[in-house]
């Protein structure tokens, strides 16, 4: 065998290796999207839980619901009953804390995602309590 026939050789072998990885990393791609809107879907739920827990917290030592903020800010007074460097803007959505101060439902969390199936996700995920305005998608508190 002389050398140019192992190149060729070579050649064809490393062909075939890179259409198996091409063909391996086409099929893997939708799991890896699928495993990361699950994973943006539990860190949203797990932010509103937060939220819920810190204005609950907050209810119960000042007898009052903290007052409605705007999107992706931390209402007055609650920050000290949420964790150290707890923020309402992620980079896939922002937290919203609705103080609504009325019938049926007095306070909620919501989350704002421009992601249409991160929002849809998150509903199934929420339970009971819960609907969908255009790209906010709410969660009761009380």
């Amino acid at each position: 065998m002389t050398l140019s026939k192992r190149g060729g050789i070579f050649t064809n072998e490393l062909v075939i290796l890179l259409l198996i990885i091409s063909i391996g990393a086409a099929l893997a791609r939708p799991r890896v999207r699928e495993a990361r809107l699950q994973s943006l879907v539990s860190a949203a739920v797990a932010d509103m839980d937060v939220v819920r827990g810190a204005g609950g917290d907050y209810q119960a030592s000042q007898d009052e619901w903290p007052a409605e903020s705007d999107a992706g800010v931390v209402p007055t007074g609650l920050s000290s009953y949420l964790p150290e460097g707890f923020d309402f803007n992620r980079s896939d959505y922002i937290l919203d804390y609705d103080n609504w101060g009325g019938t049926p439902f007095e306070v909620g969390v919501t989350v704002i995602t421009s992601n249409a199936d991160l929002g849809l996700r998150l509903l199934a995920r929420l339970g009971t309590a819960k609907w969908t305005s255009g790209n906010k998608y709410s969660r009761v508190i009380e």
